[in-house]
């Protein structure tokens, strides 16, 4: 790897695992302070806003960064264009988003309070989100990894302070993520502030849009996948289950959403501005080896630290999520491959393909998680996204194969080559930073 693409990996996975400290001590915070059924409760609420908005962005932040890497653009004003388009599209979320939440929330007190939040959420979520998009365009891992921080950090710190002030409750947890989101937007904008003076453009509107809903079909599916399972379980089962999934979820997808994210925000960019298909077939296939070279190890030290971590971390009384949790490890591991892969043919501009892939995941999660729940009750429901996810990564693998050529061994990282790539680098970086400091 080049020295900045290092510089900007390591840097993005010392966030990410930054982050997932944050998360799982919100999480654990959340678990032990408000019990299964409360913590069942802010997720209802959390998810619902959650999910309207990543359906309703659009892939703008996405197609912000395709754009932007193309060669002669006037950048500064598809920034600006881009944060008027997310502002626009915001209040149509919210229109449609409070119209149908009754539809989704039974109970009255959630409603309200979900109906609320969804108004101040949607538009600092659409706002932070593209103002960090210009980070990752710029490759500008620095400030972007350093924003993305803000929200955890603040959610940890809010929680903190109402344990300590004995404040804690379902409504004041779901202000203080809130807050994060309002601080990360507000501050980022305040830095764009130079940039987003230039004149938004009607045609980079249009481009902007075109590229957007290219990207938005794979993005739709990819989103509804990602929440397809929790939102089963809160459909279907009671808070208390839904607290115990949502525990699951946590600790299961924790270690490998850190490594996976730091591959799929660096690949997306980089693709995105080579223009060269061997130097895009060597970058993917790269990205891959060192991918599961890391995911695949991480994923099993999960697995075996869960059975006695889990009720340490989150309670004794959360001892009966372990299964679920055992369960979601093995179906998030091909589901962070097929991340990786669906950003880089993003990238590559083979947005039907990420389509079809994550389509190919949610058609068969479809199918099998009512007959498997049926039978196995909450415990099919982990079981129907793992034959999905797996299914799914098997076609994208195939795909790459006959397109691009890559084959098993270009992509495959668990071998000695592979190993000896990362050691060789490792050393060689070592061997920089001694001469820095001794030239210092």
């Amino acid at each position: 790897m080049a020295r900045s693409h290092a510089d900007a990996w390591f840097g993005t996975v010392a966030a990410n695992v930054l982050i997932l400290l944050c998360g799982l001590a919100t999480g654990i915070l959340a678990a032990r302070l408000l019990a299964p059924e409360g913590r069942g409760a802010l997720a209802t609420v959390l998810f619902w806003p959650s999910l309207l908005t990543s359906v309703g962005l659009l892939s703008l932040p996405a197609a912000l960064v395709y754009r932007r890497g193309t060669p002669g653009v006037h950048r500064p004003v598809i920034a600006s264009t881009a944060i008027c388009l997310c502002l626009a599209i915001a209040l149509v979320c919210v229109a449609l988003g409070y119209a149908i939440l009754p539809a989704a929330v039974s109970e009255s007190n959630l409603l309200a309070l979900t109906r609320i939040y969804l108004l101040a959420f949607v538009p600092f979520n659409f706002l932070a989100l593209t103002l960090l998009a210009i980070d990752q365009s710029d490759l500008r891992f620095h400030r972007y990894n350093v924003f993305r921080l803000i929200p955890s950090g603040v959610y940890l710190i809010g929680l903190l302070a109402l344990w300590g002030t004995g404040a804690i409750s379902v409504e004041a947890a779901v202000w203080a993520t809130w807050m994060g989101t309002f601080l990360t937007a507000v501050i980022r904008l305040y830095f764009a502030r130079d940039e987003l003076r230039a004149r938004p453009s009607m045609t980079e509107a249009r481009a902007l849009a075109v590229n957007a809903m290219r990207f938005h079909g794979g993005t739709i599916f990819s989103l509804l996948l990602s929440q397809a399972d929790r939102l089963a379980v809160i459909v279907f089962w009671d808070a208390r289950t839904v607290g115990f999934y949502v525990v699951a979820f946590t600790f299961a997808s924790a270690g490998l959403g850190a490594i996976s994210m730091a591959f799929r925000d660096l690949l997306f960019p980089r693709l995105s501005a080579i223009r060269n298909a061997e130097e895009q077939k060597r970058l993917m296939g790269q990205t891959l080896r060192y991918a599961t070279l890391l995911l695949i190890p991480c994923a099993g030290f999960v697995a075996v630290l869960s059975p006695w971590l889990l009720p340490l971390l989150f309670g004794k009384a959360f001892a009966g999520a372990i299964g679920l949790c055992l369960l979601l490890v093995l179906a998030y591991l091909p589901a962070a491959l097929r991340d990786i892969v669906s950003n880089g043919l993003r990238g590559m501009g083979e947005w039907r393909a990420c389509i079809f892939g994550e389509a190919i995941a949610l058609g068969m999660f479809a199918l099998a998680v009512w007959p498997l729940a049926s039978f196995y009750g909450v415990l099919g429901v982990p079981i129907a996204l793992l034959i999905a996810n797996c299914i799914s990564i098997l076609y994208l693998f195939v795909l790459l194969r006959h397109r691009f050529e890559l084959h098993a061994r270009d992509v495959w990282g668990l071998q000695p080559s592979t190993f000896r790539e990362v050691v060789d680098h490792g050393i060689r970086r070592l061997k920089d930073f001694r001469g820095a400091k001794a030239g210092r």
